[in-house]
């Protein structure tokens, strides 16, 4: 008998190796590619739309998959579980031209397959950002931002058969372990990222269709990721698993962003944004020597967003990172992570919304709304004052007509005799 069934409240599309599973690189310190420029746009602060004051939020999403397979053709038999569970929140405060922006989140998965049967961390985040706008023009003003990055628990490699595995950061390969299904990645609370960055900011197009917004300043991180392990996967002719050690990190250098977001059809029910982040770490402390241009770090990302209501939403996040530094010369590789998520979520605090910018179309009836309402004022008064010019002129009465004589009688003509 053939037999597969699935169970889902909601469902991710994850790229794992059905032999071996991983927690998060090490490389990476939330669970996904490092983040190296902030890749949010300043939210633009209008006194006709905007909520003053404070506005927090706060957001929980669970999600969860279940397949079960019973002499399935093409598939090992047994069952697959994913769980996952996160939570978000955070606060805007708005006054005047200033904008301050906190937000923070976590978020923790876990898989676990037939071919490995214990449950294996497969996302682990945990965040915390703050952001200070000033608009000195609707389109234009300054910024500034520190943020806070790790992962909360540690890193382990599994694989289903016992393995060797090797370390090549090095010329010469170091046999790290051998005959282990497991080995440790990483310790909880790293890698840990710090990053600080301030300059200007200008939004050229601000329309809530779309909006384009570009970013420059000094930017500053530091990553400590000394004695943590990410996987090669350039790996030799060898049937060991190489690992490279990742190192420290100190950067200070010009920092660009340029970006797109927008929302469209009925009620915004779709939302996209993309953004590409660029650091250029003109002072580093590279062990190799390497030029700033050699270390440059470049970010881009794509999110597109569904909600088929206030609980439920599709989204799919694409994410590419190169960041040279932290692995050794020549052995650096580029991160990139797909994500198509199916997600329950539960608002147990709403951000409060102002009223949404008028459209075109709504500003053109309201004017021809007005023009009309304008004309009709101008024609009542017109006749009002004729009213009274008629009220303040006398009463005139025309001459009568002359009286019409009577008609002359007439004379019969004489009878014939």
């Amino acid at each position: 008998m053939i037999k597969s069934v699935p169970v889902f409240l909601t469902a991710s599309l994850l790229a794992v190796s059905p032999a071996r599973a991983q927690a998060p690189a090490a490389g990476s310190s939330l669970g996904a590619p490092t983040e190296i420029v902030s890749t949010t746009k300043p939210t633009e602060v209008d006194a006709k739309t905007a909520i003053q004051g404070w506005n927090p939020f706060l957001t929980l999403t669970a999600s969860m998959n279940v397949v079960d397979n019973s002499s399935v053709i093409g598939q090992v038999d047994g069952t697959a579980m994913t769980v996952a569970a996160g939570v978000s929140g955070g606060a805007d405060y708005i006054h005047d031209r200033h904008n301050l922006i906190f937000t923070g989140l976590i978020n923790e998965g876990y898989a676990r397959t037939p071919v490995i049967d214990e449950f294996v961390k497969i996302t682990d985040v945990a965040k915390v950002d703050g952001i200070y706008n000033y608009f000195v023009t609707p389109n234009f003003g300054g910024y500034g931002r520190l943020a806070l990055a790790t992962s909360l628990f540690n890193s382990r490699y599994v694989v289903a058969a016992p393995s060797t595995f090797v370390d090549v950061t090095g010329k010469t390969p170091v046999t790290l372990a051998t005959s282990t299904q497991t080995f440790h990645l990483a310790d909880a609370f790293q890698p840990f990222t710090m990053t600080e960055s301030a300059g200007g900011f200008f939004d050229p197009i601000n329309r809530h269709e779309l909006s384009l917004s570009f970013r420059i300043g000094i930017g500053g991180r530091s990553t400590f990721a000394s004695g943590a392990y990410a996987i090669h996967p350039n790996a030799m002719d060898t049937t060991a698993i190489e690992l490279l050690e990742l190192s420290d990190v100190e950067q200070l250098g010009i920092e660009g962003f340029a970006g797109i977001t927008g929302k469209l059809a009925e009620k915004d029910s779709f939302a996209y944004a993309a953004g590409v982040a660029v650091l250029l770490p003109f002072v580093n402390n590279d062990s190799y020597d390497r030029s700033a241009t050699e270390l440059t770090r470049v970010a881009a990302t794509t999110n597109l967003t569904y909600a088929f209501s206030k609980w439920l939403s599709v989204v799919y996040n694409l994410s590419i990172i190169r960041d040279p530094e932290l692995y050794p010369a020549g052995k650096d590789q580029i991160q990139i992570q797909n994500a198509l998520l199916l997600t329950l979520q539960l608002g147990l605090v709403t951000k409060k919304e102002g009223p949404k910018p008028k459209t075109k179309e709504q500003l053109a009836l309201e004017a021809a709304q007005a023009d009309a309402a304008k004309a009709a004022r101008e024609a009542a008064e017109l006749k009002a004052k004729v009213h009274a010019l008629e009220s303040q002129c006398p009463a005139t009465t025309p001459p009568a007509a002359p009286a019409t004589p009577p008609p002359t009688p007439t004379e019969p003509p004489p009878a014939t005799p």
